[in-house]
């Protein structure tokens, strides 16, 4: 791997190049056939970040992978990109034109990030959930300070409109009431 980098920097300066040296490392792929112990076992690369995680087989048998996931980076970005939308202080918006508005960007999301690991992204999918339960909180008085209200209220709307918001026909769906489980919606 070494002279492997050499040869890479040798080739870059031949193309009057330079190779950065604070983002170039060698990486180590840790898995369940490469088991030892180095400085660095994980890199991000567009928008990914490559490191050891937990998968599961054909047979469902648990191993280690080297495998990549969203990046915590694009995760920073994703969540900066959903307090730009300052949903909360839509109150005078419905639900639907928000949905209008949002499921090209969350279609987006889950077309790009959603390709491997979608367990990791189904997770932070879950805040934008908790987002539109805070914009319910603001907007419906019966809901004031009771954010978990207003999550039962989302799940009850998923239930009736499973298409709404993209992300809800990803799987990534609020929860329903406990106390009324068993009723129709």
């Amino acid at each position: 791997a070494k002279r492997l980098l050499a040869a890479v920097k040798d080739r870059l300066s031949a193309c009057n190049l330079k190779l950065n040296e604070e983002k170039t490392k060698i990486v180590y792929c840790k898995d369940n056939r490469r088991r030892k112990d180095y400085e660095h076992i994980n890199f991000d690369f567009l928008g990914y970040e490559f490191r050891p995680r937990k998968a599961v087989d054909r047979q469902k048998v648990v191993f280690l992978g080297f495998l990549p996931a969203i990046s915590r980076k694009s995760m920073k970005k994703l969540g900066e990109k959903m307090r730009e939308w300052n949903l909360n202080r839509r109150i005078r918006t419905s639900l639907s034109l928000i949905a209008k508005r949002l499921n090209p960007v969350i279609r987006g999301w889950i077309t790009y990030y959603g390709k491997f690991y979608p367990s990791r992204l189904k997770s932070y999918l879950k805040c934008l959930n908790e987002k539109l339960a805070r914009w319910a909180t603001a907007k419906y008085k019966r809901f004031h300070g009771k954010m978990y209200r207003g999550l039962y209220w989302l799940g009850e709307i998923s239930r009736r409109e499973p298409n709404l918001f993209y992300h809800w026909q990803y799987g990534v769906i609020p929860p329903l009431n406990p106390k009324r489980r068993n009723r129709k919606v």
